[in-house]
């Protein structure tokens, strides 16, 4: 099950090394999570995390650590690629 607000722990890193939190700013891609979001295993939910980056910045990584794994000490990191 996931309990937690989707952008608890989110951070995008850029090819400079610079990390970047979340923002509160509202997004035109899309709707966010609205707070905090309950799911059963198993279940999926559609919503943006959006970041205040600069445009010269080269978002290389996304990295989200569920409260549930940061107890465990297993965040999710994944390289972005561009194709």
């Amino acid at each position: 099950m996931f309990d937690d607000a989707p952008d608890n722990d989110a951070k995008v890193k850029d090819t400079q090394g610079q990390q970047f939190d979340p923002s509160f700013s509202e997004s035109s891609a899309g709707p966010d999570f609205g707070g905090s979001v309950t799911l059963p295993r198993g279940d999926t939910a559609l919503g943006f995390i959006t970041f205040d980056v600069p445009a010269t910045a080269k978002i290389a990584k996304v990295h989200h650590a569920e409260q549930r794994l940061r107890q465990q000490r297993r965040p999710v990191e994944r390289a972005l690629t561009s194709t």
